[in-house]
């Protein structure tokens, strides 16, 4: 079954097969007793690389991940929770404007849209509209502000929605499962692996953490510690979640806790936009909102945002500096569209929307995906690098940049697994696979979005160059 994929990652707990998986999981007097361990958090941080292919911010996000049973368990209560959250996006007529963490069929396959579809439909009702407004709002810190009180009263009422009210109160082993992700811990993963003995730390003058490995990361065991060893070694590392607010970005159920959060702010705002003629959409912390010009102004939509916002999902805040507001308006001869900003930020020109972006006439990949982009192919790049050259360490430094097989660098460039997809038949996808379906999906507009990636082989070839070169300077190659 899809829901008891058991991964094989390091971890407090030993590795289980499937039918132990579904023994626990779909079991509730076992789940009520379940002892849950402490996530397992650690630190995902990226370069943004500004015009010159430099890297300019750096940017972090904390991600925590689940024990192997814990995440059997959470991801049954997943889907569980999963198929009635469907059935009421449906019957509140939802379900063409949550996007994000649903699988949502392209019509006569049984493959799911991912972020190029829903950017392509976007896109598309702004030129049918052809004079409107584009309105695209983020939510601040999402995942750390969703109030458990909310989750709860919502996730109560999900279960009770045959009976038309919300009791706020959850079956037992619902109830072991909320406290799991809402009452949680965690272990910082660094000081987890230092404790065992798999790593050394130390503090650098500027605060970073340089890490040096004492085992092979090949070497570390999927199972990292026994349960003695975690009482003795890691028990006085746990860290609670002091506040009664915030989910671990990560865990199997988070995601849909996180959309059904937002189950009355959906409604409500559909209503107020469709009444217009406009649409409304939202992709995780992403709102999206196209009205057309006759109707009201963009300022009045951005209030009834904010005020909707406030008054159905406790905590959470518009992130004005990414608030983009943008006037569409047809040209003389109706073949495109012009599109000024004219929202209180600065930004690109035209609507950056899912990875991409649309002036009026042409469409674009947006500059953070570059970074994206630029990120992973750098670090592919250093790491071949690093591999060609611990296997050819006689070799000069010419002779090692002239031997090394760019050919299959190009081919890889890295995953673009966990951008916007959710599927799993992305997470194969190459850079390449990317941009070739990214064209075909948006049409002809997207063109330029071949020009944008000319450079990103001279780009590789620079990393590959630059981590030889540094590598037999190291070595005291010639």
């Amino acid at each position: 079954m899809e829901e008891f994929r058991v991964k094989k990652y390091p971890h407090f707990d030993a590795p289980l097969t499937k039918a132990e998986a579904e023994s626990l999981a779909t079991s509730p007097k076992r789940v009520i007793s379940h002892p849950f361990y402490p996530f397992i958090e650690w630190e995902l941080k990226w370069s943004l690389f500004n015009k010159k292919n430099q890297p300019s911010d750096e940017k972090k996000r904390s991600i925590k991940y689940a024990a192997r049973r814990d995440s059997c368990i959470l991801a049954h209560y997943r889907q569980k929770l999963y198929e009635q959250y469907q059935l009421e996006l449906r019957r509140l007529s939802l379900d063409n404007c949550v996007l994000a963490y649903r699988h949502i069929p392209i019509p006569g396959t049984r493959s799911g849209k991912c972020n190029i579809h829903f950017a392509a439909e976007a896109f598309e009702l702004i030129r049918s509209l052809g004079d409107c407004y584009a309105i695209a709002v983020d939510i601040e810190r999402f995942f750390e502000n969703l109030d458990h009180n909310q989750i709860k009263r919502n996730w109560s009422r999900l279960l009770d929605q045959d009976n038309g009210s919300a009791k706020g109160v959850l079956p037992a082993d619902h109830f072991a499962v909320f406290k799991a992700v809402t009452q949680y811990s965690y272990i910082e993963r660094d000081d987890a692996y230092e404790a065992l003995g798999f790593i050394s730390q130390t503090r650098l003058a500027n605060g970073k953490k340089r890490i040096k490995y004492i085992k092979f990361k090949r070497d570390i065991p999927i199972q990292i510690c026994k349960p003695h060893e975690f009482r003795e070694k890691l028990s006085a590392l746990i860290k609670p979640n002091p506040s009664p607010w915030g989910v671990p970005q990560g865990s199997p159920i988070s995601d849909l806790l996180a959309n059904l959060y937002m189950i009355d702010f959906d409604a409500q705002l559909n209503t107020q936009v469709t009444s217009i003629g406009g649409k409304y959409f939202r992709y995780s912390d992403d709102i999206l909102i196209v009205i057309p010009k006759r109707e009201k102004g963009w300022e009045q939509i951005l209030e009834v945002v904010a005020s909707t916002l406030k008054n159905t999902a406790p905590r959470l805040k518009i992130k004005d500096k990414k608030t983009q507001i943008y006037s569409y308006s047809r040209t003389t001869d109706r073949s495109n569209q012009t599109a000024e900003n004219i929202g209180p930020t600065k930004g690109a020109h035209g609507l950056e929307y899912l990875g991409f972006r649309y002036d009026g006439k042409r469409i674009f990949l947006r500059n953070s995906t570059h970074s994206g982009f630029r990120r992973r192919i750098t670090r592919v790049s250093e790491r071949m690098a690093k591999n060609h050259f611990l296997f050819n360490s006689n070799l000069g430094t010419r002779q090692l940049i002239d031997s090394f097989n760019y050919d299959v660098l190009y081919k890889k460039f890295g995953r673009v697994a966990n951008i916007y997809f959710e599927e799993r038949e992305y997470t194969s996808w190459t850079f390449w696979t990317y941009i070739q379906r990214s064209v075909k999906i948006l049409g002809k507009m997207s063109s330029p979005i071949l020009h944008q990636v000319n450079n990103y082989k001279s780009f590789a070839r620079k990393c590959v160059v630059a981590t030889l070169v540094d590598c037999a300077k190291r070595a005291g190659n010639p």
